[in-house]
């Protein structure tokens, strides 16, 4: 059994709380969340014959009796095989579709939320799209929490970062700004 070593959690360092826009909340509530969610690793390591990491970082998380069986095997894009289309368009409403040819900024996450810096990107925006004021931005991400706290009852992150910034830029310049979901 081969295991992907995505992360082993701790909760005496940096891993939560590192934002002071959100601190920890409850040290022995986060503590116990972050041991249960190393459960996996320590029943799934005592039967695997190995394990792989995409980077060095990654794999020195886990403890040194786990680390001896893992191996850091870069995931990511197969350059070789996914080249430019030169013809690549992305249709982004019935009424607009963008090529090669359009200036287009991109946040991509699996989902739209303060640990993946979704808060940061937003509060950019405003200045993004004064100063690059041909482009279009497009957000991929979805509304779930998969890391992180949840927002606030009935709101979700996307919405909160769209509240703090929508005054600060225009009803044109705001059309430029797509939010495309999840993608499959």
């Amino acid at each position: 059994m081969g295991l992907y070593c995505e992360f082993f959690h701790h909760a005496d360092d940096n891993q939560i709380g590192f934002d002071p826009e959100f601190p920890r909340k409850n040290n022995a509530k986060d503590a116990l969340r972050l041991r249960v969610r190393n459960l996996n690793n320590h029943r799934d390591f005592r039967i695997a014959e190995a394990g792989i990491s995409p980077t060095h970082f990654q794999a020195d998380t886990f403890p040194a009796t786990f680390r001896d069986q893992i191996t850091v095997m870069r995931d990511g894009v197969d350059t070789g095989l996914l080249v430019k289309n030169a013809d690549a368009i992305l249709k982004v409403s019935a009424s607009l579709s963008l090529t090669r040819n359009d200036k287009v900024s991109t946040f991509i996450n699996r989902n739209l939320k303060p640990c993946r810096g979704y808060h940061q990107f937003m509060r950019a925006l405003p200045k993004l799209i004064k100063l690059w004021p041909d482009a279009h931005v497009v957000l991929l991400g979805g509304n779930e929490v998969s890391y992180g706290e949840k927002a606030q009852e009935g709101k979700t992150w996307k919405q909160i970062y769209i509240d703090e910034v929508k005054d600060q830029i225009s009803e044109k310049d705001w059309a430029r700004v797509h939010f495309m979901g999840r993608a499959p």
